[in-house]
């Protein structure tokens, strides 16, 4: 458990569900409902390592087809152009 805010300094944290998306070599795994602490001042976001090696495993379960996704989606891609 976090003990202090890395970015603002604060000790206070509240638990949600939060939207994860984890991305190795340009494959993506969206977790819609990934618990984190969030920071009550800055709103800075902290993912336990055992729940991220959760994440990671399913992710190559999946990608090996080991394992079937909840859903897929299609999300529309749009190069930045400056």
């Amino acid at each position: 458990m976090t003990k202090r805010c890395a970015f603002c300094g604060n000790e206070s944290f509240e638990i949600k569900h939060i939207p994860y998306l984890y991305q190795h070599q340009e494959k993506y795994l969206l977790v819609p409902d990934m618990p984190a602490q969030i920071c009550t001042q800055c709103g800075m976001e902290y993912f336990l390592g055992p729940d991220l090696e959760t994440v990671e495993r399913y992710f190559f379960a999946i990608q090996h087809r080991e394992e079937q996704p909840d859903q897929v989606l299609e999300i529309p891609v749009k190069r930045y152009a400056a």
